[in-house]
């Protein structure tokens, strides 16, 4: 069932290993209940958005998750749903065991007036750069949130619409290896 060895060089230490995944945040005019945000992380068609590199499949999926939320609550005053692109990390042996949350990138966010923002790039042929294509936003201007400009709690230790752990140092993955 679970085939994946998670095992990093040097093999003889102890080591963290990383879990890529994703996460639904929404943001309301009221905080979620424990309950409501506990109903949207077990949403298992949820849970694979991440996966998804299209931008218009992402901005149908953030509608979804809109429309879904306000006929299943709709005492919420909803404002917007954000996919991020997540690392979960279990720190090595001898730390307790537990997963920390990094969020890395927003992969799309739309608002309940329609207006749709997302960064999604691709690799190019030579695999040392990516090509972007923006929606919503001016990768120059950094007031646009491409470009660091932030909204909202996101970085690990924050507490906000969802919890996020407090981080037992930097994040720092393994470089990818060549082919």
């Amino acid at each position: 069932m679970f085939s994946a060895v998670r095992a990093k060089r040097p093999f003889d230490v102890h080591q963290s290993y990383e879990l890529i995944g994703g996460r639904i945040e929404v943001d309301a005019a009221r905080p979620l209940t424990a309950e409501q945000q506990r109903w949207i992380e077990r949403r298992i068609t949820f849970r694979w958005m991440w996966k998804e590199r299209r931008p218009a499949e992402v901005r149908a999926n953030l509608r979804a998750i809109l429309d879904e939320l306000h006929g299943r609550y709709p005492e919420l005053e909803l404002a917007r749903v954000r996919l991020w692109l997540i690392v979960d990390r279990a720190p090595a042996y001898p730390i307790t065991a537990r997963l920390d949350r990094y969020d890395l990138a927003m992969i799309g966010e739309l608002d309940t007036g329609g207006s749709y923002r997302s960064a999604l790039g691709r690799l190019t042929g030579d695999r040392t750069s990516i090509a972007v294509t923006a929606s919503g936003l001016d990768l120059a201007d950094p007031s646009s949130g491409a470009g660091g400009g932030r909204r909202g709690p996101a970085r690990a230790g924050d507490r906000g619409p969802c919890h996020r752990a407090r981080p037992s140092g930097p994040l720092a993955l393994d470089p990818p290896r060549a082919r």
